[in-house]
């Protein structure tokens, strides 16, 4: 929005020249408002925020509150908005990284900085290296930090990302790649700046996120970027956190080839009872001689049955009645004396009262007797629904 001044209140100013980098910020108080006119006297709009870098007059009024306001028929984009506040913020933080950089003995900063067709916020020149600063208070796309990147890298042998909020795109995708990134803030109050970092961790048996940090004289540059205690310990969290996963995702493999080993020994133990029955028939069968018809008392059943009196009862009663069946059919084309035998044997077998209660109560017959016979032993051949 581009309007005429002297009478728009603007929040921000640099003090000095139009070049400086000195930002400050209107306070609330009348009286410290009055301080900082008394200590600096010269304000301007700053072409670094997207300024005019014209002069700005001060007004510390009885009515209104303390504010800059450009003077009559000026023209300017910057008024008292969130552009203003955001471009003004973003320089106080490229001030003070700068400052700090440039007291540490062997290092140097630049502002704005050209490299491939873009401008890097710090550039900084260490011992033996190089290196680049990106302060990001507003929405990025991950994609297009990544293209930054890659361009600032044609000029330095590294780049860090600092962000002030925490849902930036580019900062969420910067910290699930590589489980930590920098973070960054900065108090027109007391004029600081803090460099932090947020990182996942393992905590209570899941991934959170958490957040450390400090003031600058906490943090120092290397060939590799931004180094500092803070940064040991989201490092050391993520590592940790890699490992928990790690072991969480072993432990769920070894229960699933625990349990699809478990499957197969029942399946195993299944088929050898299975095989054991049936190699037990058939030395049951080899020692009993099959009866001509008429003489049906080899398919009577013998064992003793288990189970409570009242089961035994109950069972009992069942089983001499699938036995008067068997004996009904024996002899027929399809269920010859030696058939007959088998599947009396079979019965026989079974000592369990539970067995077969739980199997012929109700309105089960012969049919059912067969089915679950068959299923063992395969299809009488051309026997007949019963």
């Amino acid at each position: 929005m581009v309007s005429q001044g002297g009478d728009r209140q603007i929040e921000f100013a640099v003090a000095g020249s139009p070049d400086s980098e000195l930002v400050v910020k209107v306070p609330e108080s009348r009286t410290a408002a009055r301080t900082i006119k008394a200590r600096y006297r010269d304000f301007f709009c700053a072409p670094a925020a997207g300024g005019c870098g014209e002069p700005l007059t001060f007004a510390i009024g009885e009515i209104n509150v303390p504010h800059f306001r450009h003077k009559a028929d000026t023209r300017c984009r910057l008024t008292a908005s969130a552009e203003a506040r955001d471009q003004y913020t973003h320089l106080a933080i490229q001030t003070a990284l700068k400052q700090w950089i440039d007291a540490m003995p062997g290092y140097s900063a630049r502002l704005e900085v050209a490299i491939e067709r873009a401008r890097t916020d710090v550039f900084v020149t260490g011992p033996g290296f190089r290196c680049c600063l990106e302060v990001q208070r507003s929405p990025l796309d991950p994609g297009e930090a990544e293209a930054r990147t890659a361009r600032y890298l044609a000029g330095a042998g590294a780049v860090d990302w600092l962000f002030e909020k925490q849902n930036n795109a580019a900062h969420r995708e910067i910290l699930y790649r590589r489980g930590y990134s920098f973070r960054v803030g900065y108090r027109f109050r007391d004029t600081s700046c803090r460099l932090g970092v947020s990182y996942l961790a393992w905590q209570d048996g899941a991934r959170t996120e958490k957040v450390t940090g400090g003031p600058l004289s906490d943090w120092t540059i290397t060939a590799d970027g931004l180094h500092s205690k803070h940064l040991e310990v989201a490092r050391a969290a993520y590592a940790e956190l890699l490992r928990q996963e790690q072991a969480l995702e072993e432990a769920r493999r070894k229960a699933e080839e625990d349990e699809r080993r478990a499957r197969a020994e029942a399946q195993r133990r299944r088929e050898e009872d299975a095989r054991k029955a049936r190699e037990a028939q058939s030395a049951l069968l080899a020692a009993e001689p099959v009866h001509p018809p008429g003489a049906g008392g080899i398919l009577d059943c013998r064992s003793v049955l288990s189970g409570s009196p009242k089961q035994i009862a109950w069972a009992s009663t069942i089983r001499s009645s699938m036995v008067a069946q068997l004996k009904v059919h024996a002899g027929q084309p399809w269920l010859d004396f030696s058939e007959a035998t088998k599947v009396a044997r079979w019965m026989d077998g079974h000592t369990q009262a539970r067995w077969w209660i739980e199997l012929f109560s109700g309105d089960r017959d012969l049919e059912d007797l067969f089915q679950r016979y068959e299923q063992i032993y395969g299809r009488i051949e051309g026997r007949p629904v019963l």
